[in-house]
């Protein structure tokens, strides 16, 4: 008997469960940066000092908090112009910025970029939600579920019970846009916060017994 049973038991069945969790993004990081050049190191570095106050000044009055804002970069460094025999200086500051209230990003960027002028950058925009990590657990379970059921109908499709043997999984977020942005204030500019998906993927195996 014990034999019938092992034999019965090299029936085997492989599925992949997918499960997948939409959240609305309540966090954006942005970078900004103030660039100056001048023909004096030390003008260059003065105007970009100037500029970051200002560019800090504006943001706590956006109601941005200091631990929300991260200095990437500060440098220096010559460049030469194409007919100049003389190098001039180009200081740089660059920030990484994270904004909670996600309707407010157009206006903020755009008070920035008024109040810095010519030396004002603005690189990229990323919608994100605080707590990633619950989102992927979520998303694990609902894909052990749907490989399980799966698993489990073949189960029942032939008498057997089902034995684990093995698991493993893949995991990948991603943006999803459903609508287009709207100005959160007269005249800012407009963005579309969209919805991201975190998606998981498991690849399990099990035994037919």
């Amino acid at each position: 008997m014990a034999g019938y049973e092992d034999c019965r038991c090299l029936a085997k069945v492989s599925v992949t469960g997918v499960g997948e969790v939409r959240a609305v993004p309540d966090v954006v990081l942005i970078e900004l940066g103030v660039v100056h050049r001048d023909e004096s190191a030390a003008v260059a570095l003065e105007r970009v000092r100037e500029g970051s106050e200002s560019l800090l000044d504006v943001l706590r009055q956006s109601d941005v908090d200091d631990r929300d804002v991260q200095t990437l970069e500060l440098s220096l460094y010559s460049a030469y112009e194409a007919g100049s025999p003389q190098p001039k200086y180009e200081a740089a500051q660059y920030f990484r910025v994270k904004i909670r209230a996600v309707a407010q990003v157009g206006a903020v960027v755009q008070k920035a970029l008024e109040e810095l002028g010519n030396d004002g950058r603005f690189f990229g925009i990323a919608f994100d939600v605080e707590g990633r990590s619950a989102l992927r657990v979520e998303a694990r379970d609902a894909a052990y579920r749907d490989a399980l059921a799966k698993a489990g109908q073949y189960a029942q499709l032939n008498g057997r019970r089902l034995e684990l043997t093995s698991l493993s999984e893949e995991a990948e977020s991603a943006p999803v846009s459903y609508r287009t942005g709207a100005a959160a204030d007269g005249g800012a500019i407009p963005t579309a916060p969209g919805e991201l998906v975190e998606m998981v993927r498991v690849f399990t195996e099990f035994r037919l017994c």
